[in-house]
């Protein structure tokens, strides 16, 4: 009998952990897809030639190149970084 009023409780209390699980999820996963998207963006310099740093057998600002980030990058990085974030705070509360 007192596993089964534990189980209640637990899945009374199941809102809070599946937020609690959202929202370190948010935390963890955020910075990590930000670094991967700014690298797909950031350009250096090899040899007098322009490079992607993801990718240095990509020429950067290239069409092809501002394309992606027009059209896949900068809205991923808005999607991202900004509404999920504060759809999650705002969830919190």
């Amino acid at each position: 009998m007192l596993i089964f009023l534990n189980f209640i409780k637990i899945i009374k209390n199941i809102k809070v952990y599946f937020q609690s699980g959202k929202i370190l999820g948010i935390i963890l996963f955020t910075p990590i897809f930000f670094d991967y998207l700014l690298r797909s963006i950031t350009c250096r310099n090899i040899g007098g030639d322009i490079y992607l740093i993801l990718d240095i057998t990509q020429k950067c600002l290239t069409e092809e190149h501002i394309i992606i980030i027009s059209t896949y990058l900068l809205p991923l990085i808005i999607l991202i970084v900004f509404l999920i974030n504060i759809i999650t705070i705002y969830d919190m509360y």
